[in-house]
């Protein structure tokens, strides 16, 4: 089992790493081919090395054998895994493995930005799933009033039975929306780990380089130093900071916001608040239908409970910061006197934030992995 297990992760190398640089290739009779070095060949078996480690083959397994000189592909090698193993230049192996384990995260990172903006489309549609199912209650809310149940037995029951599955469905909506919030949540930990991962390593990286003279004299050691720059400084634009001033009040940060592209609004900062809010007021400067049909019932953060109106923003834009398709809530009145709603997580949450408080902004950075 051992010895299948080796060839397995072989195989798995020589399919990740294959390179059509001047190479030996093993092919195998089932169409296969193997590129690198040849390490060792007799009359039973051939073994290649293909960069990372090597991978035999018993002789009737294979079909042709093609040699070639092999310096150049040393030397490609020496370049594609020069932070791993042998390639890695003497007393660097710590900060090759900090780079590794760095890759590593922003891999993670670049795949939780993707699957929350999966999320971020999921949840605009669960919302306007949402809004779609108050507004038919509320409209069999008004049927079953003016019925006499005994006057109309099955039209009542049927109304009762579209209610009360309306009402599951709401619920179910609700839980996905409360698990789907839980999971960002997560998501934005993952990158901000890593933004601040790459902080650190950049600190890490500058010093090693001192121990150095500038530049190094060893051929190998200033090309591992030359490479990490460059991935450092790719990984670094991967980061869009957007800098945006803020009002502050007793400790509270409002900002301008532009909504639907159309209209400004002083906004304050509330990440506790799951969704933007916006008041009745300013939800007329935008000419959103107001019904209180479609309202629905919405806990406070003092554990009281109000009505609102759910609604999709079209977009909310913060200096440079923009999202589309942002979910919000409609209360009849806003949070405090002078602003008009809360700057919430559904539209934050495509962001991690920071403070300059000797400037009085905000800075807004959002990933953006190629």
């Amino acid at each position: 089992m051992p010895n299948q297990i080796l060839k397995l992760t072989a195989c798995f190398l020589a399919l990740a790493f294959h390179t059509s640089l001047c190479a030996d290739v093993v092919k195998l009779k089932n169409g296969k081919s193997f590129e690198g070095i040849i390490k060792k060949e007799n009359a039973t078996e051939v073994t290649i090395n293909i960069g990372l480690g090597t991978i035999s083959f018993k002789k009737n397994q294979v079909a042709a054998i093609e040699r070639t000189e092999s310096d150049a592909l040393q030397g490609q090698w020496q370049k594609q895994y020069f932070s791993k193993g042998k390639y890695v230049p003497p007393g660097l192996n710590e900060l090759a493995d900090a780079f590794n384990t760095l890759e590593s995260n922003r891999k993670l990172a670049a795949k939780a930005k993707n699957r929350n903006s999966l999320l971020q489309r999921r949840r605009t549609k669960l919302f306007k799933d949402l809004t779609n199912i108050k507004s038919d209650m509320a409209v069999i809310a008004q049927h079953l009033q003016q019925i006499v149940p005994t006057d109309n037995v099955d039209r009542y029951n049927n109304l009762v039975k579209r209610q009360n599955k309306l009402s599951s469905q709401s619920v179910i909506i609700k839980s996905g929306l409360q698990d789907d919030t839980e999971e960002a949540s997560a998501l934005r930990e993952s990158i901000a780990n890593y933004l601040q991962h790459l902080a650190n390593f950049k600190t890490q990286l500058e010093t090693e380089k001192k121990q150095y003279a500038n530049p190094p004299t060893d051929e190998q050691v200033a090309y591992f130093f030359s490479t990490i720059d460059q991935h450092v400084r790719d990984f670094s634009t991967e980061f869009q900071d957007i800098e945006v001033p803020h009002d502050g009040n007793q400790g509270h940060m409002i900002l301008t916001v532009r909504l639907n592209d159309k209209i400004d609004g002083r906004f304050l900062l509330d990440t506790g608040a799951t969704f933007v809010t916006l008041s009745n007021s300013m939800a007329r400067r935008l000419q959103i239908n107001l019904s209180s049909q479609n309202q629905i019932p919405v806990s406070l953060a003092n554990g009281t409970q109000v009505k609102a109106q759910p609604v999709i923003l079209k977009s909310v834009q913060v200096g440079d910061a923009r999202v589309n398709g942002v979910a919000a809530m409609i209360f009849p009145e806003a949070p405090n006197d002078g602003v008009d709603g809360l700057l919430g997580m559904s539209f934050l949450r495509e962001f991690m934030i920071s403070m300059d408080p000797a400037h009085k902004k905000l800075i807004f950075q959002k990933f953006d992995p190629k």
